[in-house]
């Protein structure tokens, strides 16, 4: 979220015509436990991104656009819904076909759109190039969930996308490009993922030219990456909010009013000036800020601080923390809260642990990235009260009915109104403490032209990169 041997690796620049024969471009990636929370995490995520592909993309914007499905018939009722598969092949040659397909999404769909996978009555095979929806009501989550990795049956990690795993050596590991790929071979033919035990090691070896890119970069590297020359750095928004998790079932986060007085409380844009040195947004609630439906007028969480009132009992409890790395924005929210009479108390446990405690309940809350965009699929899998990541017990009927009137949209009229409603609603009744959107970046070694111009995140264009003009790349043993 694993490959053979590096045959051949970067090396420096010559001059056109003492080049020996050009072999197969590498590039070498370095990547640490930011990337994904643990090494192990980092590398599954990094490769399935390059190798498995689902039927439809989402933009930045939160609009479905198609990827693996070539187009898209809706019935004028909106009840019936037809899908033609692009010609594609999975790299093991296999043809991709809509029998596949079905038996694909009849495993994914409930896990990608909780309760929303209600909505579908059954998913037939017209042809072996469609696969046809029968609902029970219109659903705008359909199409916004179809980007299930598709993913051969029986064959872990065959895909249809440009790269393919291959197998490992050591700690490294190797993804081949797809010269079959349906968009055309990747001009870099092979990508060695190379783990690091922090970031600073990473980059360190960046500026050596050890390696060529960084999976992820930290704040705490961005100002000393930029002045480079060797180096360019691709900054982007996460699809993540930075939020306190509130345990509804604990007595102490059941009053809402007292909620409201805890997002009152965080300065945000502060927290994004002096924590993530500029590197963010402020999250005003839970829609992605980039959303196509977001609008001005998307009013949200405000700094409006409001002391306890005197002789009231203090309020305290216990917050953990999913990611050891971001200790300084929870200490500075513990301070933030501190000056209203709000005491947290941290509280660092393994990683693992931590999960498991979210997951069984037994929290009072919990500092992490969670994930609410690009579409709104996300948050009703946080916040609506059968939502599968409802880990706080939280209930509300005004977000509930927002909610599923934006699942039910049939028009962006609808929809939009639906997403003003669940904001409404949610800043009336928090489940969270909304703190911001983060940003990361990509780093990449001048050495190569990097494609910009689809999407935020440079690596989602990794295909289209390809040595610089400027220099050439020979392969060694």
């Amino acid at each position: 979220m694993i490959g053979a041997i590096a045959i051949s690796t970067v090396v420096g620049c010559r001059s056109r015509e003492s080049l020996p024969e050009v072999g197969p471009v590498a590039l070498r990636v370095g990547y640490s436990v930011i990337a994904g929370g643990s090494l192990q995490a980092g590398v599954r995520q990094i490769v399935r991104n390059q190798s498995l592909e689902g039927l439809v993309n989402t933009g930045t914007d939160g609009r479905p656009f198609l990827w693996l499905a070539e187009s898209v018939w809706q019935s004028d009722d909106r009840l019936t819904s037809r899908i033609t598969l692009a010609p594609a092949m999975f790299h093991d040659a296999s043809p991709v076909t809509a029998t596949m397909v079905r038996q694909i999404l009849l495993a994914g769909l409930p896990a990608m759109l909780g309760p929303a996978s209600e909505d579908i009555r059954e998913i037939t095979v017209p042809s072996e190039r469609e696969i046809e929806f029968k609902l029970n009501r219109p659903s705008a989550f359909l199409l916004e969930g179809l980007d299930v990795p598709i993913e051969r049956p029986g064959h872990a990690g065959v895909g249809t996308g440009p790269y393919r795993t291959s197998t490992s050596s050591g700690d490294e590991t190797v993804l081949l490009g797809n010269a079959s790929y349906r968009h055309g071979a990747p001009a870099i033919a092979r990508i060695v993922l190379k783990p690091y035990n922090s970031v600073r090691a990473a980059w360190a070896d960046l500026l050596r030219g050890q390696v060529d890119a960084l999976y992820e970069v930290g704040v705490d590297a961005l100002d000393s990456l930029r002045p480079s020359q060797q180096v360019k750095v691709f900054s982007y928004r996460r699809h993540y909010a930075q939020m306190v998790v509130l345990n509804l079932a604990r007595p102490v986060f059941r009053d809402r009013h007292l909620r409201r007085r805890l997002n009152g409380a965080i300065d945000r844009e502060r927290l994004v000036q002096t924590i993530l040195a500029g590197n963010g947004a402020a999250a005003s609630g839970p829609v992605w800020p980039d959303h196509w439906a977001h609008g001005a007028a998307l009013t949200g969480f405000t700094y409006r601080p409001e002391a306890v009132p005197a002789g009231q009992v203090r309020i305290g409890f216990t917050c953990l923390l999913v990611d050891p790395t971001q200790e300084r924005l929870a200490l500075a929210v513990q301070r933030q809260l501190q000056a209203i009479g709000v005491e947290m108390t941290l509280e660092s446990l393994p990683q693992r642990e931590t999960l498991t405690r979210l997951q069984s309940g037994n929290f009072d809350a919990v500092l992490g990235d969670f994930v609410q965009g690009p579409n709104l699929v996300r948050p009703y899998l946080f916040w609506h009260s059968d939502g599968p990541f409802n880990y706080g017990h939280y209930r509300s009927s005004a977000v509930d009915s927002a909610l599923d009137s934006i699942r039910h949209a049939v028009n962006d009229e609808a929809y939009k109104a639906g997403v003003t409603a669940f904001q409404r609603a949610i800043v009336a009744d928090p489940p969270a403490i909304f703190l911001a959107w983060s940003e990361r970046a990509r780093a990449v070694s001048s050495r190569f032209d990097v494609a910009v111009d689809r999407g935020p995140d440079v690596w989602t264009t990794l295909r289209l990169w390809r040595p610089s003009a400027d220099h050439q790349f020979a392969s060694r043993n």
